[in-house]
């Protein structure tokens, strides 16, 4: 018994050397007409070969948002809340006060009364707006509060809560309110305050 294995381990080591030494070879086969994944016929002479086989994305990982530059600036958020100051601030609904706001932001966005809402609301005797104004916490939030609504309105938003049409330019206070219009002249048609209120009180 113990020859024969002698015999089997001698032989193994014989065919082992043989095909070490390049003497024996297998014949080559083409995948051709085979369904085997990753096999491919041998490339063209002169070409790299490169397996038939769709290299898996290299992360699966999505990348991260991008986030949008916002279209306004801190320096907007304190001018318009200068002007609402100035234009509206012993007036007793938000609504109202947002309305000044959105004045300015009509105008800005026709493009005839100035490129930026800084060009807007010093253009002379248009909008009461000082440097000197104070910048209260409560109107600061206001006027950051419309110019969010006007910004998602401008990225294509509907229903951003408005508090004045987007074709109303001109207005003028009576000492208590501020009544807008459509058209320079005074036609005696002013905003009614017909759209729904976002800040949660009836305008007076």
């Amino acid at each position: 018994m113990s020859k024969v294995k002698d015999a089997v381990t001698l032989a193994m080591l014989l065919v082992a050397i043989v095909f070490s030494a390049g003497l024996l070879t297998l014949p080559e086969y083409s995948s051709a007409g085979l369904d085997l994944p990753g096999l491919s016929s041998a490339a063209p002479e002169g070409e790299t070969y490169r397996p038939n086989v769709t290299s898996p994305p290299v992360s699966s990982v999505a990348p991260p948002a991008v986030t949008p530059e916002p279209l306004y600036t801190e320096r907007d958020v304190e001018m318009l809340a200068k002007t609402i100051w100035a234009e509206a601030r012993g007036v007793p609904s938000d609504a109202e006060k947002a309305a000044v706001a959105w004045c300015a932001l009509n105008r800005l966005d026709a493009g005839t009364y100035g490129e930026t809402l800084a060009e807007v609301l010093t253009t002379p005797w248009q909008f009461a707006y000082y440097e000197s104004s104070p910048v209260t916490p409560e109107l600061e939030a206001l006027a950051r509060d419309v110019l969010e609504r006007w910004q998602a309105e401008q990225r294509g938003a509907e229903g951003v809560g408005r508090t004045l049409p987007e074709d109303y330019f001109f207005f003028e206070g009576d000492g208590l309110r501020n009544h807008f219009r459509k058209t320079y002249e005074k036609t005696g048609a002013t905003w009614d305050w017909s759209l729904p209120d976002p800040y949660g009180e009836a305008a007076v």
